[in-house]
């Protein structure tokens, strides 16, 4: 056996060694044959919709959530049902939790392909207008729709769509203006099957972009699939989930909007979206394997849970912006009855959402944290 033979032989065993690996632990981060304990923060009910994969909340404790999301990360395919769902943006009051969820209206928008995905609010704080921001996939496409929301009359007044090569994969957005955002591409291959490669391999191929009113720019890389993105209350911290890194990482905005990386809280677990409450604590969904089945066939369970991460701040000198007081589950389901997976939670005052990526919305008393 020749020593370029022998050479090759040990770097290529090296290599499958640490794939074997990576593969491994994107595994378990994502609960592969992880068994999965039912427990609730108090008592909870379902209202049954074409999912709510992403949730937001003005100060009056009127909910946003997007439903009828068409996606996928199984080269397979999806339930013939999702072919069906028609995108939709329903409010829910949680001053009224009894009353249903109310599909909102819309003024110079047409919304016979709308794909919602990722929403956020933005409240100008001169003139108190708010604007709603939605990632929008329509016909295959990509895009950031931006909408002025007539709370009095309930209807989303169409101000804007941004369309940029940057923004190829949008999965959420969060705004810093009223026609400024950062956006989360969840993935760099647009192919299903390779999409699906990036994720499990894994490459870290995933970006966060900035838009300023005019142009948009990469401004943070290297994330294993990027999902949720939200900003803390002071609005001078981002918080980016690598999904499949199963970290949090929090970037420090600088005065032209770059991104400069500061923290990283790891959970362990594969995460989707986050929300920040009022108290700047973060609200975690967290994603499972079973995904992939579920997505193809919505018969099969697919477990999900809520992770609730307290934070406060650190010292300015202090070598992180924040210090991690807990990180708790708040929330678990199996998956093998009505709710199904979890993609997002939003906390407020007492009341707890949960959103699913395909069907129904919970609703929680939080009795304890």
């Amino acid at each position: 056996m020749g020593l370029l033979f022998r050479t090759s032989l040990i770097v290529f065993l090296a290599w499958l060694a640490v794939r074997v690996f990576m593969i491994n632990k994107t595994l378990h981060m994502t609960g592969y044959g992880i068994p999965v304990f039912n427990h609730n923060p108090g008592p909870c009910k379902l209202f049954h919709v074409n999912g709510s994969e992403d949730i937001d909340v003005l100060p009056n404790g009127l909910a946003i959530f997007s439903s009828g999301l068409y996606y996928s990360l199984n080269p397979a395919g999806v339930d013939p049902a999702m072919l069906e769902f028609k995108g939709i943006l329903y409010s829910f009051d949680l001053n009224d939790p009894d009353a249903k969820p109310t599909p909102l209206s819309y003024e110079n928008f047409d919304d016979s392909e709308f794909v919602p995905h990722g929403i956020d609010f933005y409240i100008d704080p001169t003139t108190e207008e708010i604007s709603l921001f939605v990632v929008n996939h329509a016909a295959g496409n990509h895009s950031i729709e931006i909408f002025q929301f007539d709370q009095a009359n309930m209807v989303l007044k169409h101000k804007q769509t941004v369309a940029d090569e940057t923004i190829h994969s949008p999965n959420d957005v969060v705004a810093v203006g009223p026609d400024s955002f950062y956006t989360a591409n969840d993935r760099y291959f647009r192919n299903e099957i390779l999409a699906f490669v990036e994720a499990f391999y894994p490459f870290k191929l995933a970006n966060v972009v900035f838009y300023n009113g005019s142009q948009a720019r990469s401004v943070a890389d290297g994330f294993h699939g990027t999902n949720g993105i939200q900003i803390d209350p002071s609005g001078k911290y981002v918080f980016v989930v690598s999904a499949f890194g199963g970290e949090v990482v929090i970037f420090e905005r600088s005065v032209e909007n770059d991104l400069i990386a500061r923290q990283r809280l790891n959970v362990g677990k594969a995460i989707d979206n986050v929300n920040v409450d009022e108290d700047g604590n973060l609200w975690l969904g967290v994603a499972n394997f079973a995904y992939l089945d579920y997505s193809k066939n919505f018969s099969k369970p697919c477990p999900g849970s809520v992770l609730q991460i307290k934070l406060s701040k650190v010292v300015e000198d202090g070598k992180v912006p924040f210090k991690v007081d807990d990180i708790r589950e708040v929330f678990s389901n199996d998956g093998k009855r009505e709710f199904k997976c979890v993609s997002t939670a939003l906390f407020h005052r007492g009341k707890l959402l949960i959103g699913n990526p395909f069907s129904n919305l919970m609703y929680c008393d939080v009795v304890a944290v």
